[in-house]
């Protein structure tokens, strides 16, 4: 079986026994967009088909560290902020819509 995945597209799966009583799902990102520095690892995945939204994963933040995002979309910026948990992980949507439209990029 040949798995096809784009690169930072999350696969879902489901693992299950004979009887199907017991159920495991699970994501996996085969080919990840990611980026390292030290402790610090960001990586992006695929939120919406054709990369209409990205799911920014962050960890190595140090607790309660306020991360600023910068995008742009056909030269509209947004610049939301996110904060590390106790764990030092953040989480955002990176969402390219435009004002008055329902697309962006």
């Amino acid at each position: 079986m040949e798995l096809k995945a784009a690169r930072g597209e999350p696969v879902r799966y489901m693992l299950a026994n004979a009887d199907g009583k017991l159920f495991i799902p699970g994501t996996i990102v085969p080919y990840p967009l990611e980026s390292r520095q030290g402790n610090c690892r960001l990586e992006a995945r695929l939120g919406m088909p054709d990369g209409q939204g990205l799911l920014v994963y962050i960890d190595g933040l140090a607790p309660g560290a306020a991360v600023p995002l910068e995008s742009e979309s056909q030269g509209e910026k947004h610049a939301p902020a996110v904060t590390a948990d106790a764990k030092g992980h953040a989480v955002a949507l990176v969402d390219p819509t435009i004002a008055g439209t329902n697309a962006g990029w």
